[in-house]
């Protein structure tokens, strides 16, 4: 991360849909800084947040999708 922030390319898609996070993607920053909202876009996670400070627990699982 530069200067603390999550970039894009650190955010994992999601596990379920396959949703990425990148502009205009599936998983988005949200104005509030340093969360992630993944788009309602029919999936489980539809609509779920990911605070900056979780991004490493979003990010750790036993293998991506």
């Amino acid at each position: 991360s530069k200067g603390g922030c999550v970039t894009l390319d650190e955010v994992k898609r999601c596990p379920f849909c396959g949703a990425e996070a990148k502009p205009m993607g599936g998983i988005l920053k949200t104005a509030t800084r340093g969360e992630w909202k993944h788009t309602y876009n029919g999936c489980i996670l539809s609509g779920f947040v990911i605070r900056e400070d979780k991004v490493k627990i979003w990010n750790g699982r036993v293998r991506d999708v």
